[in-house]
């Protein structure tokens, strides 16, 4: 019987980048996701506005429709009035 030998090849070993280097890696990326928040900011102060100023325009809508439902009801009113009156006098 014969004995085998293995023999194993040197695996090859991935050296780590330097410290400074996955250091300055780490901080770019930190410096691109805060690039990426202050944008995402800036658009939620953007959508922000745009939603003020539909609310406001909202608002005033409102405010007109207020109105000429109290000039539809002050006329309701005068017609129940007049009514009354022409009851009154017939």
């Amino acid at each position: 019987m014969q004995s085998l030998t293995v023999v194993n090849f040197p695996a090859e070993r991935v050296r780590a980048p330097m410290p400074a280097i996955r250091l300055t890696r780490a901080l770019e990326r930190v410096d691109a996701a805060l690039a990426s928040q202050a944008a995402a900011v800036a658009a939620w102060r953007c959508a922000l506005a745009g939603l003020s100023a539909a609310t406001a325009q909202l608002e005033a809508s409102l405010v007109r429709y207020d109105a000429t439902l109290n000039l539809v009801s002050d006329g309701v009113c005068g017609g129940r009035q007049a009514t009354r009156l022409v009851d009154i006098c017939a």
